[in-house]
């Protein structure tokens, strides 16, 4: 399924059926999931890179994160591609671009450094015990719904913000 199916399909469920009031929502949606996209993308084939390469590295040797640097340059590279999604919705909601825009950039940045961290950190482990992509994958998808995509640190109760906001991928999204 695409970014745009999958939009639609959460959107439908929490925003038409949840009855949301935040007429941007859609907006904020569409930049949650790519942007978690992203990071989940990056850090799945970042778990896997060691072991998929193994014949590669046995034969020469070279810079092991090569491989996790170049698997988040593509999927950096197709998170700013997608972004250009936001300019028609911008459009649509009569949305003036102002400064702050610009923060998608470095929001971009960090998370996949943060994606690549992790998943060097995770393919060290998947080349040790080989099932520790599986657990990422698991860990990802339950991830998604805590990652605040589908709502943002103003609709989090101001006792549980602090916690909230110590998911760094939520940091990012938030940006």
């Amino acid at each position: 399924m695409s970014n745009w199916h999958i939009m639609v399909l959460f959107y439908a469920v929490f925003v038409i059926l949840r009855g949301a009031t935040d007429p941007y929502l859609p907006l904020k949606v569409i930049l949650g999931i790519l942007f978690y996209g992203c990071f989940s993308k990056t850090m799945s084939s970042c778990t896997t890179a060691l072991v998929q390469n193994t014949s590669l590295i046995n034969q020469v040797y070279f810079p092991r994160e090569i491989f996790h640097v170049s698997i988040a340059g593509y999927q950096l590279f197709r998170l700013l591609m997608s972004l250009i999604i936001i300019i028609p919705m911008m459009i649509w909601f009569n949305i003036a671009p102002t400064i702050q825009i610009l923060l998608l950039v470095p929001a971009a940045l960090g998370i996949s450094m943060l994606a690549i961290g992790l998943g060097m950190f995770a393919s060290i482990l998947q080349v040790k015990v080989r099932d520790v992509s599986q657990l990422v994958l698991v860990l990802l998808r339950a991830g998604f719904f805590i990652s605040g995509v589908f709502y943002g640190a103003e609709h989090v109760p101001e006792k549980w913000l602090d916690i909230h906001l110590m998911n760094p991928v939520a940091v990012f999204i938030e940006m």
